[in-house]
């Protein structure tokens, strides 16, 4: 799953919704890192993350191909 990760502090996770990708946040992401971590992750099949063939388009599958580490601290 592809992902931005800008900045530290506070988290903001910025989700896109359909048919975009992270790409729409470009703009948001400089100014809001400069305080605060800014995550910004591509669902499954938009943007530069790959829909697994392997796998079904469900929303629990989705929110389990999200690392653990963009809630948490970094890595």
């Amino acid at each position: 799953m592809h992902y931005v990760d800008e900045g530290e502090g506070e988290p903001i996770i910025c989700l896109h919704g359909e048919p975009t990708w992270g790409y729409l946040y470009r703009r948001f992401i400089p100014p809001l890192s400069k305080a605060n971590r800014v995550v910004v992750p591509d669902h499954m099949g938009f943007g530069k993350s790959e829909t697994p063939r392997d796998r079904e388009y469900l929303l629990k599958t989705h929110v389990a191909q999200h690392p653990h580490r963009l809630w948490a601290g970094k890595t």
